[in-house]
């Protein structure tokens, strides 16, 4: 159906936006549940991150961006950054790696799902703040959001490496690695 607009996109180079300046209806919508997967998987990463640090899921779904203060450095994908996590009404803060938080925040940001230092951080796939009587389905559905965007990840990955073989290009056609 976008056949031509996917290929000049993809031989061009181009970003989505470029691609489909008046993405509506279909492509708009295809869009917005690629971001809903990848909110999901990011937040899965991200909450994955703050259980291994020992922090409850009662103490998870009540964070807010404001209890969280990323220390990225010059390079946010470091290995020595880290984030700390503020609990208990600032009592204390525990230290996580910071990627998975930074990753999720920039995405949810980005769908607007958070969009005040005070809203609830994780949400349901609905856009509904995640309580503690919903925490295990909502991780479990994060969990299987990452996993179908790995899954369609390599898939296009596949297809990519195929594509730059045939038109022989060395260089891979990145998307955002984040």
């Amino acid at each position: 159906m976008y056949q031509h607009e996917i290929n000049k996109g993809v031989n061009a180079r181009q970003s989505f936006d470029a691609s489909f300046p008046d993405a509506d209806g279909e492509v708009a919508s295809v869009r917005a549940t690629l971001d809903n997967k990848a909110r999901l998987s990011r937040q899965y990463e991200a909450v994955e991150s703050l259980l291994e640090a020992d922090i409850t899921p009662a103490q998870i779904c009540g964070l807010t961006p404001a209890d969280i203060d990323i220390h990225t450095g010059d390079d946010r994908r470091s290995k020595h950054a880290f984030a700390a996590v503020y609990l208990e009404s600032e009592s204390f803060a525990v230290t996580v790696p910071a990627r998975p938080l930074d990753r999720y925040l920039r995405k949810a940001r980005t769908v607007e799902y958070i969009t005040s230092e005070n809203d609830t951080l994780f949400r349901t796939p609905e856009g509904e703040p995640v309580s503690v009587e919903n925490f295990e389905l909502v991780h479990r559905r994060g969990r299987l959001a990452q996993t179908n965007m790995t899954g369609q990840g390599g898939v296009c990955d596949a297809l990519n490496e195929s594509r730059r073989d045939k038109l022989n290009r060395d260089t891979p056609v990145a998307a955002d690695a984040d």
